[in-house]
């Protein structure tokens, strides 16, 4: 074979390969741009996929973030008002403090607040209303309140003192030994004048109250004081006048509370025996109207029992032909009758 034929074989062969590998390449082509697309949208989908989701979360923290601007706002807002309470509550404590200090100051705005309610509040809260009254008048002069004993007929007075000017360096707690002297002199005289002030208008036994008063102090601390200045103590029972505190006054009022609930329960009980004894009287008037009643009837069935017995011999007498009837009768009943033949 020369060589014109090998070309020529060569190329016959070559071109129905080039042509395969042409359709294969064409064919990869096709199949690539296919797997593209298809990934392509895939993609797309998966980012449409994403996008939604990243909307459901905007709207979600959109949401969030509005509520907790609303909760943030609700909580300022309650913060502000409480501000403004506490701001309101600060005001009246400092008007307090300041009426508070007024009273301190001024000394019959002091026994008011410090002396009366207290005393009003103890004995309302331990007394009947009817044991005790406030404001009485006795002789003209009005003491801050009275205690009733209903079944003696006396009163107690009472009046309240706090004596404030001359215990005060004791209640600050001073460490000054002649200031504490000086104050407890002061209370001391203070406490006497109140004394003799008490007796001379209140102890009126002539008008009805008890041979003494008790002068009330609202502190124990002043209490204390008192108590243990002896020379002070003995001139007080000397005038009359008892200084009680509000554990001492409170105290001293529950056997008087049992007292008048006694008093009370035994009114109740003897008038509960009156009625009894009337109720008796009333009972045994009716019981001897009975018995007469029942006497009477008694007698009257005695009566008809006689003459239901004389009824047969009446009419065995009625049967026999050969008696009298009429004097049968007459004699079987105790009678003598004016028709009958004598025998």
């Amino acid at each position: 074979m020369n060589q014109f034929d090998t070309s020529t074989i060569v190329t016959a062969l070559a071109y129905p390969l080039s042509i395969t590998i042409l359709v294969g390449l064409v064919s990869l082509g096709v199949i690539l741009r296919g797997w593209t697309r298809s990934a392509q949208k895939s993609q797309e989908a998966k980012l449409h996929e994403l996008a939604q989701q990243q909307r459901v979360l905007e709207n979600q923290i959109l949401k969030q973030a509005e509520f907790m601007a609303a909760r943030v706002d609700n909580w300022s807002r309650d913060v502000h008002s409480q501000l403004g309470g506490h701001a309101q509550q600060l005001k009246v404590m400092n008007d307090a403090v300041g009426s508070l200090k007024t009273a301190l100051v001024v000394p019959h705005l002091r026994g008011r607040i410090l002396g009366e309610t207290a005393l009003e509040r103890l004995l309302s809260d331990v007394l009947p209303p009817h044991a005790y009254a406030y404001q009485y008048d006795i002789g003209g002069a009005r003491v801050d309140a009275v205690i009733r004993f209903p079944h003696v007929g006396l009163i107690v007075p009472i009046d309240a003192k706090f004596h404030f000017a001359g215990a005060q360096v004791l209640l600050e707690g001073s460490t000054d030994e002649n200031l504490i002297k000086e104050s407890r002199k002061q209370l001391a005289q203070s406490i006497r004048g109140s004394a003799r002030e008490i007796a001379k208008k209140y102890v009126r036994p002539e008008l009805g109250t008890t041979d003494f008063a008790y002068l009330f102090v609202p502190s124990e601390a002043v209490f204390q004081e008192i108590l243990h200045d002896v020379d002070l103590w003995q001139s007080l029972v000397d005038e009359q006048v008892l200084v009680v505190s509000p554990h001492t006054l409170f105290v001293a009022l529950q056997p008087l509370s049992h007292a008048v609930r006694y008093y009370e329960m035994s009114l109740g009980v003897n008038e509960k025996i009156k009625l009894l004894q009337e109720s008796g009287r009333t009972l045994e008037d009716l019981s001897g109207q009975v018995s007469e009643q029942l006497t009477k009837a008694m007698r009257a069935l005695e009566q008809s029992q006689r003459m239901i017995s004389s009824l047969p011999h009446l009419a065995s007498s009625l049967t026999t032909p050969e008696s009298n009837p009429v004097a049968h009768v007459a004699g079987d009943a105790g009678f003598t009758s004016p028709h009958a033949v004598p025998q």
